[in-house]
């Protein structure tokens, strides 16, 4: 299925987050998120991640544990650290939550109803200190739509951005999520806004 517009894509990532159907166990998880079981332990053993789920020989990830691990595979390459590239991740879609909610959203909050076009959004990422007394240096996000982005740059002077293509990344996602459920027969139907929680 070929997403059109905002109100598709919209359907399909309420779908994403907020379906039931919408469970994954690794194997699942390492392709969509194309990535490797080795990563996906690696960020298991430094507590990172954990499955909703586990029984004998079997774990099911959440959407958002999804997300988080799709996101850092891709900024893996940039970053080269595990830890780096993750806790970028979690803040990046942390805030991309927050951004679709109109406040600042935290796990466990309700889903936000997935009303605002997305697919030109970019998080630009950066590092930099907790605060003036303690160096140590975490990542910030702040979402900026993709017209806007080189000024935003620009603007920010000396500091170095990542621009990360948030609403292209979750979209495909959810497109490729959709996609292999279907392939499992699953019949599914993207959500509308009165069914998204």
């Amino acid at each position: 299925m070929t997403i059109k517009g905002s109100d598709r894509a919209n359907q399909m990532l309420r779908w994403f987050f907020n379906s039931e159907d919408s469970r994954y166990e690794l194997a699942e998880v390492t392709r969509i998120a194309q990535t490797t079981k080795d990563n996906i332990q690696n960020w298991v053993r430094r507590e990172m991640i954990e499955p909703d789920e586990v029984t004998p020989g079997r774990r099911v990830y959440a959407p958002l544990t999804v997300a988080d691990i799709k996101v850092a595979t891709i900024l893996l390459e940039q970053y080269g650290s595990p830890t780096n590239a993750f806790m970028a991740a979690r803040v990046v879609n942390v805030v991309t939550m927050s951004w679709f909610a109109g406040h600042d959203w935290k796990d466990g909050d309700p889903m936000p109803a997935f009303r605002r076009d997305v697919r030109q959004q970019f998080a630009a990422l950066w590092w930099g200190p907790r605060s003036l007394h303690d160096p140590h240096r975490i990542p910030y996000v702040e979402i900026v739509h993709g017209d806007e982005l080189n000024k935003f740059l620009r603007k920010r002077g000396p500091i170095l951005h990542t621009p990360v293509p948030i609403g292209r990344y979750w979209i495909d996602l959810a497109d490729f999520a959709w996609r292999l459920k279907q392939r499992q027969g699953k019949r599914l139907e993207p959500q509308g806004e009165d069914e998204a929680t």
